[in-house]
């Protein structure tokens, strides 16, 4: 079909059309998938890669054609997109994958933080705090949470709790740590609890290394001495897979 002008040779246009029905796979952008010749094509299973990149509206045009299972590929804390500074303000930028991420984490957390409805008769004296790295998160934690403090690291120096959860939300094959290589971030984290801090993040993000790197960095090293002092909680498979522990 190179060089052929499908707007107006029909012969070709039908050819094209041809090869795309017997195709079992379609190579294409969001916002391709509904135009040309893939305006009245569904799509049963739709893979999205640079999905974290991808605004909410442009997601949604293959997701809405028919697909009954996605697969989204992305790192929900890398750069998201383009979009006008106005655009900003109403989270136009917040892709599908980061938002679809937040909820998903948060409502798993929620299950195991005690609240004022759902008292825990060791726990309800104590003063709870949840902190993470990520003010996305924290949002989508104190909707998923209600009774209980959310707060990011940073806004949170200087106050302190019985009790503090720490979400640490990172969690990939590239071990990137993000905010997370701040070593002070850590350190305000452990400073802020009088009793204790439960952690709940991904461990070999936090502690591995990608196959031929020169050696672990001096924070990877001082995550992997912490989790060593700390008692370990294995999660139902369920859990486990959403906790990423």
């Amino acid at each position: 079909m190179l060089g052929k002008d499908l707007t107006s040779d029909r012969s070709a246009q039908r050819k094209a059309q041809k090869r795309i029905k017997g195709s079992c796979l379609i190579f294409t952008t969001c916002i391709g998938a509904s135009l040309g010749l893939l305006r009245t094509e569904s799509f049963e299973v739709v893979i999205v890669d640079e999905a974290s990149q991808q605004t909410e509206p442009a997601s949604l045009v293959p997701l809405v054609k028919g697909c009954s299972r996605a697969i989204l590929v992305g790192d929900h804390v890398q750069l998201r997109a383009i979009v006008q500074k106005h655009a900003v303000l109403t989270g136009y930028d917040v892709s599908v994958f980061e938002r679809h991420y937040n909820l998903l984490q948060s409502s798993k957390i929620a299950k195991v933080i005690p609240t004022p409805q759902k008292p825990s008769s060791s726990l309800t004296s104590l003063s709870i705090a949840i902190l993470t790295p990520y003010t996305r998160q924290e949002d989508a934690l104190a909707a998923a949470i209600p009774g209980v403090e959310v707060s990011s690291i940073d806004g949170y120096q200087g106050r302190e709790a019985d009790i503090v959860v720490f979400v640490t939300v990172r969690c990939n094959t590239s071990y990137d740590m993000g905010f997370l290589t701040d070593i002070r971030r850590l350190n305000v984290v452990m400073m802020r609890a009088k009793v204790g801090v439960v952690i709940i993040g991904n461990k070999q993000t936090l502690t591995g290394t990608a196959p031929g790197a020169d050696g672990l960095d001096e924070i990877k090293l001082v995550w992997g001495r912490l989790f060593e002092s700390c008692g370990l909680v294995t999660l139902p498979d369920e859990e486990n897979a959403a906790y990423g522990a």
